[in-house]
C-alpha cells in the first residue's frame, strides 16, 4: 500500500458570494493581504466587510468552526 496524501482544496476568488457560500458549507475562508499574513474570517459579516478583496477558500486540515475550537485544540 502506498502513502496517499489527502486531497487539498484551495481556491482564490474576488467573488464575495462564492466566499459566503463556501463559508456556509464549512470551508475555511481567508482574506489575502499581499504584504501581510492572510486573515481567517469567522462570520458572514466579516466576509461582507471585505468585499473587493481576494479570498482564499480552503479545506486544509481538520474543520474548525469557531475561534474557540482553535483554542481548545491548543490546550
Amino acid at each position: 500500500m502506498t502513502n496517499q496524501t489527502p486531497n487539498i482544496f484551495e481556491h482564490h476568488t474576488y467573488n464575495m458570494t462564492f466566499a459566503l457560500v463556501a463559508f456556509a458549507e464549512g470551508f475555511a475562508v481567508y482574506v489575502c493581504h499581499p504584504e501581510d499574513d492572510d486573515v481567517r474570517m469567522w462570520s458572514e459579516d466579516e466576509i461582507e466587510d471585505c468585499e473587493g478583496h481576494l479570498f482564499l477558500i480552503t479545506d486544509h486540515g481538520m474543520p474548525v468552526v469557531s475561534p474557540s475550537d482553535v483554542e481548545d485544540q491548543t490546550q
